[in-house]
């Protein structure tokens, strides 16, 4: 089921697709860049209803 929700979608292809964990990659943004781009990473955080591994990028 599509949507423009992102961290919703990614949800529910896991659960849909049985999967047991969720891994993201999480890469530092410039200042002004953050204000403009929310993380995707930190709302599956908050809001997945499976387990997330966060992989962070230099």
């Amino acid at each position: 089921m599509p949507t423009d929700d992102i961290d919703a979608s990614i949800n529910q292809f896991a659960i849909d697709h049985k999967a047991s964990i969720i891994i993201s990659l999480h890469q530092v943004k410039s200042f002004v860049n953050s204000l403009f781009h929310k993380s995707i990473t930190k709302r599956l955080a908050w809001h997945s209803k499976i387990p997330l591994m966060v992989i962070n990028l230099k």
